[in-house]
């Protein structure tokens, strides 16, 4: 019993084994490529919950901002002469009592 490989025979031999060989390569691929989006999937939850976070502080910072400015403009004013200077600290201890307000929600 012969057996004679021909040239057209070994030359799909090398197709069959090279199909084979990019089969494993996908499925390899495949799979990094699902680790990768779950690891994606992580990160944006994380980004999701860091935005929700910064924009509540945000809100907080911004009554802060206001309550100073409506301090700085009661003692502007009360340097000038057109409030009373009971007016104008009142102001200012509604200014510290939020930014005390915020400091202690950080904590």
């Amino acid at each position: 019993m012969d057996t004679m490989f021909t040239l057209k025979d070994a030359v799909l031999l090398v197709i069959f084994i090279c199909i084979i060989i990019a089969l494993i390569y996908a499925i390899i691929l495949l799979k990094n490529l699902v680790v990768s989006i779950k690891h994606t999937n992580k990160i944006l939850e994380d980004v999701e919950e860091i935005s929700a976070v910064a924009k509540k502080r945000v809100g907080d910072v911004d009554q802060v901002i206001d309550g100073v400015s409506d301090s700085v403009a009661n003692v502007t004013a009360a340097l000038k002469g057109k409030e009373n200077l009971i007016q104008s600290l009142a102001s200012v201890g509604k200014a510290i009592t939020s930014l005390v307000g915020v400091i202690k929600k950080k904590k």
